[in-house]
């Protein structure tokens, strides 16, 4: 079994493009989530938008590496950690002006310091119904949990989304990942891993396609390059039903990623799985 492994490659172009773009993003959104903040008095809320600003500034990266066919999961997380850094930094500018502590935006390092130090020393906000503001090492806590939020965060969106996408290094170009070209029943797919493992590819077509309404099943993704017939990965994932807070959601684990099969195997893919078999009518009695 040949699995897909990106090929570390980082064109130069893509390269100036994410990073110009991990600066773009990490000021734009960096100004508006720091300028915000102070007005929203809710830390739940406060949480979920510093989640989703981190997020988005990962996702920005991983979406611009992507077209700059950056095959480097670990260089687009650094970049990403770097858009979350940066992202911090601009935020606590835009803090400043929020609070009315500059006149204009600014990002001098001296003046994001002294604002820093009398922060620390006298605080900004308080919790809950309190009079006294949060300040010292409490405050400086909460400050490491929210950059780590944000930095850690950052990395971990940009470095995954694109992840498990395979790359057509022929043809200089992404695949198209389809997912749930077919759905297998788990009755009798036992050893199905090890017999794909040992290239009995023609196996997926002895296993029973899942019924429409079965809650746990193998689904079949597969991804192709749409310029030639070199460039085809197949993806097997146990999809199990789970019932959470009264709603059925799917919860999947990957167990083949991006095997890599021949051009001539694909249509085997695409129709996996055997239709499945129906008792007949009873027979009349004698």
């Amino acid at each position: 079994m040949t699995l897909y492994k990106h090929s570390g490659a980082a064109p130069v172009p893509g390269l100036v493009m994410v990073l110009a773009g991990a600066l773009a993003v990490g000021l734009g959104l960096g100004f508006a989530y720091g300028y915000l903040m102070p007005f929203i008095p809710f830390v739940y809320i406060n949480l979920l938008i510093t989640i989703v600003y981190a997020a988005g500034l990962g996702a920005t990266v991983a979406y611009v590496g992507k077209a700059g066919k950056i095959r480097n999961t670990l260089l687009t997380g650094v970049i990403g950690l770097v858009a979350g850094a940066w992202g911090l930094y601009v935020a606590w500018a835009a803090d400043m002006l929020s609070r009315e502590y500059v006149d204009s935006f600014t990002l001098s390092p001296g003046v994001l310091l002294t604002y820093l130090g009398e922060f620390y020393d006298k605080g900004a906000w308080s919790i809950g119904s309190g009079k006294t503001n949060v300040t010292g090492i409490f405050l400086a806590i909460v400050w490491i949990i929210e950059a780590g939020i944000i930095v850690v965060s950052a990395a971990l969106v940009a470095a995954g989304i694109f992840s498990d996408l395979p790359f057509c290094e022929r043809c200089n170009l992404w695949t198209r990942m389809t997912k749930g070209l077919q759905r297998l029943s788990l009755t009798g797919a036992e050893g199905l891993v090890q017999r794909l493992g040992n290239g009995e590819i023609a196996s997926l077509a002895e296993v029973e396609r899942a019924g429409a309404t079965d809650k746990a099943f193998l689904r079949i993704d597969l991804a192709s390059c749409e310029s030639c017939a070199d460039s085809n990965y197949v993806t097997i994932a146990a999809v199990h039903t789970v019932v959470k807070d009264g709603k059925e959601e799917e919860k999947e684990e990957k167990i083949i990623r991006n095997m890599e099969i021949g051009g001539q195997d694909v249509e085997l893919v695409r129709h996996a799985g055997k239709p499945m078999e129906r008792p007949g009518p009873a027979a009349p009695p004698a």
